[in-house]
């Protein structure tokens, strides 16, 4: 099993930047088809609090992306437990 969760120098960088960037890290064409999902609908706003993976359907392009293995990595347990909300 591929390990996708960041190393030092990744979280170093989002430390000092607060942002980090991740090219090609999702497929062109599921990209192109969550940015069309985005641009034809205005989403539901969650309650503070909505664990990421129930933020989106499992139908849609955003969902697909978000449970995606190396975005799962991202999304580590230990923000999980703390309930990382979306927004």
């Amino acid at each position: 099993m591929e390990n996708h969760l960041l190393d030092s120098k990744q979280m170093a960088r989002f430390a000092a930047l607060g942002v980090l960037r991740f090219d090609e890290l999702v497929p062109a064409d599921l990209n192109t088809a969550a940015h069309e999902e985005m641009a034809e609908s205005n989403p539901q706003r969650l309650a503070a609090g909505t664990p990421l993976s129930k933020c989106f359907l499992d139908s849609s392009a955003i969902g697909e992306i978000i449970r995606l293995p190396q975005i799962q990595g991202w999304d580590h347990p230990n923000r999980r437990e703390a309930g990382f909300p979306c927004y």
